[in-house]
């Protein structure tokens, strides 16, 4: 056999004829994409750019942007919706339950008698309107069925009656309890200002607490303006809502509202990064909620302690301010075809603003660089008849009065002590060092008396300083404008302070932050405090210290460690003013009284003791 053809390479094949081929017909399901187009646009017929509100087109046409949720028929949308539902009635029924088994025949009637003449959907908005007791109980869970489950939520239920942070254990996070069943906020939003996954209850809930323990101490924005004007994104935008509520979620008791479950320092930080995220998607743009936002965003990491951070973010919404004119003022912006209301508006913001750089300034020993606004209040604060203040949430029957909340004329009084302390700032920190000690000690003399005429026309009702706590806050700050005054004067050798002259100006004035914060705690108590009232408690607890050796210090040295330790479980901040105070006690050996050594080490532990 020839094997010599084993070597060579074969002759490519050529193709065949293609024979008939019938492709398989499969049938493929179109998919169908829900719209989830604002209403606006889906009305309009025109395509939006989606979340968050409001979008390009309506914010183009200054027209109210709302996404309907209920209309997104998306899987994981509908899904997260039906999820919520269902825990919501779970909770509803379990919190129903526990109350009927341990309320008493009349109580029991009352919860009967709303069930019977309402319809299911309407029953818990029914129980709202019961007086019936709060109770900080859980729910337990019903879902469980074995022996084990149960004895576990037995003993939860125990701890948590206990607990002084039963509000913020991660286990109640989607329970349920008749105390907010009770809850109705003062204010109703609507949720779809915020992208972040949040109902209307809960930002309800959440602007409902920043009008009432935060914005009347730092006005930074026109509140009957905001509230009235937020489908107008001029006025209203999804930053300065998110930035709001991250403000606000530091006064609330709600565990969802915490970032990480049962970490009580996370609260509103959800709200803060998307608050970061809308601000980075603007790219600096100068507008009047713009400034607003991150003003309030410069608030939020002064409670998170981050005070550098804090600082420099104040320092953008400056810049922001002086591009659009707020500190100087071009006639072509500001002339006097300006609407009133627009006019109020900036106001508001720009003295915020100026007032807050003038406090933070004033903390780190600098002069604030800032020329006051271009509208002065006297032809600017008008437009807050009608607005009234009450204590939330409600718990006791005082708090359902509604007072007069005054916000134009507290923001006259802070502003008057804000153009004060600014001038008391450029002496100190920059006048100062080319004056003879005579001199420096007849300016200061005369920058007193300046001072001493606005105490003069501070409230004086009682009534006042006890119902309206942003009245009490402006008694507070002169004492704590005194008291960084004559610190600076004295610590840094401009003059020598006699006896008498410390104390009357760091003894007493001390004293007197001390019985304004009594005044609060009488009424309000210390589950929520303003933040506004940590710096001067602070400053007075370090006034104190000099006089430790008095007996005349030591109630109020108490009382101050005391409030600082109740407000530490709230405040990232409180809690480094506390652990500041400890290492200056033990670098100085000074010898505190044994109450207070007490209440600086049980912080967090005993905080149910004055809570």
């Amino acid at each position: 056999m020839d094997h010599n053809h084993l070597g060579r390479t074969l002759p490519t094949l050529a193709p065949g004829p293609r024979g008939a081929f019938a492709a398989p017909v499969t049938t493929i399901a179109k998919s169908r994409k829900n719209s989830t187009a604002c209403t606006s646009c889906k009305a309009a017929k025109r395509k939006c750019s989606g979340r968050p509100a409001p979008c390009k087109a309506c914010q183009t046409s200054k027209v109210a942007c709302v996404f309907d949720e209920s209309l997104d028929l998306r899987r994981k949308v509908a899904v997260r919706r039906t999820q919520g539902e269902l825990q919501h009635y779970k909770g509803l029924l379990a919190s129903l339950f526990n109350k009927i088994r341990d309320a008493d025949e009349a109580e029991t009637y009352k919860i009967l008698e709303a069930i019977r003449c309402n319809e299911f959907e309407d029953i818990a908005t029914a129980l709202e309107g019961l007086e019936l007791p709060s109770t900080e109980e859980s729910s337990s869970d019903s879902s469980s069925s074995s022996e084990d489950s149960e004895s576990e939520e037995s003993e939860e239920a125990e701890d948590d009656s206990e607990s002084p942070k039963e509000l913020s254990d991660p286990e109640k996070t989607m329970r349920l309890t008749i105390e907010r069943l009770c809850d109705t906020p003062l204010y109703q939003v609507p949720s779809y200002w915020t992208y972040y996954d949040a109902d209307d209850f809960a930002v309800s809930h959440l602007v409902s607490l920043y009008f009432t323990w935060d914005h009347p101490f730092s006005q930074i924005l026109d509140q009957d303006s905001f509230l009235f004007d937020m489908g107008d994104p001029h006025f209203c935008t999804s930053l300065l809502v998110s930035s709001i509520l991250a403000v606000a979620a530091t006064y609330s008791d709600y565990p969802k509202i915490c970032a990480i479950r049962g970490i009580d320092s996370t609260r509103g930080q959800n709200f803060f990064e998307e608050a970061e995220r809308l601000w980075k998607a603007e790219r600096g743009r100068p507008t009047l909620a713009n400034i607003q936002a991150v003003t309030l965003m410069s608030r939020f990491l002064q409670f998170q302690g981050q005070r550098q951070a804090s600082w420099l973010m104040l320092k953008q919404a400056v810049q922001l301010a002086k591009d659009i004119g707020l500190f100087h003022s071009p006639r072509r912006h500001w002339g006097s075809d300006m609407p009133a209301k627009t006019r109020h508006v900036y106001a508001v913001a720009a003295w915020g603003l100026y007032i807050m750089n003038s406090e933070m300034s004033f903390e780190r020993g600098k002069a604030p660089d800032l020329e006051p606004p271009w509208c002065y209040p006297d032809t600017a604060y008008d437009n807050d008849k009608g607005v009234v203040w009450s204590a939330y949430p409600r718990f006791k029957e005082d708090d359902f009065q509604d007072l007069p909340a005054q916000l134009g004329a507290t923001f006259n009084r802070t502003i008057l002590l804000a153009k004060i302390a600014v001038r008391i700032q450029e002496f100190l920190f920059i006048e100062s060092w080319g004056m003879s000690k005579s001199e420096i000690e007849a300016s200061a003399n005369d920058l007193m008396t300046q001072l001493q005429v606005v105490k003069e026309g501070l409230p004086a009702s009682e009534v006042e300083q006890r119902e309206l706590p942003h009245v009490l806050l402006v008694h507070i700050k002169y004492h704590h404008t005194v008291l960084l005054f004559f610190e600076h004067l004295w610590d840094h050798q401009l003059v020598e302070a006699t006896p008498e002259q410390a104390r009357s100006y760091r003894l007493e004035p001390a004293k007197k932050v001390v019985e304004y914060l009594g005044v609060f705690e009488a009424r309000f108590g210390l589950r929520r405090v303003p933040r506004q009232m940590l710096e001067p408690a602070n400053r007075s607890l370090l006034a104190l210290l000099v006089f430790v050796e008095d007996e005349e210090s030591w109630e109020p040295i108490i009382d101050l460690c005391r409030f600082m330790a109740a407000c530490s479980t709230r405040f990232v901040l409180a809690e480094q003013m506390c652990l500041q105070f400890e290492r200056l006690i033990k670098a100085s050996n000074a010898v505190l009284p044994q109450e207070a050594y007490e209440v600086l080490k049980g912080r967090g532990i005993n905080a149910s003791d004055w809570l």
